[in-house]
């Protein structure tokens, strides 16, 4: 089982994807905890270990990247989720 957390400054996000997560793979992916302040995940980030971060790029006062930064060098798989198609392209 991975165990997941979700950082997103939009709450309705991280509802949102924690609702898919739970219906479509609770018997592969546990939800730990959902974030909407950058600041409190890297918190929570220092002191748990977990294998899959769900991570918006833009957020208000840190972004994803930066978080990223920060936590280095911290292992677990990442996965950026964005609603801004402009950073998809510039992604790829």
């Amino acid at each position: 089982m991975f165990k997941a957390i979700l950082i997103d400054d939009e709450l309705h996000c991280t509802e949102s994807l924690r609702l898919l997560l739970t219906e479509h793979f609770a018997d592969r992916i546990s939800v730990s905890g959902t974030f909407n302040k950058p600041a409190e995940a890297l918190r929570y980030l220092l002191a748990h270990k977990v294998d899959l971060i769900f991570l918006d790029i833009e957020m208000p006062e840190m972004n994803g990247f930066e978080l990223l930064n920060k936590l280095m060098p911290y292992e677990a798989d990442v996965v950026f989720v964005t609603a801004y198609d402009q950073v998809c392209h510039k992604g790829v």
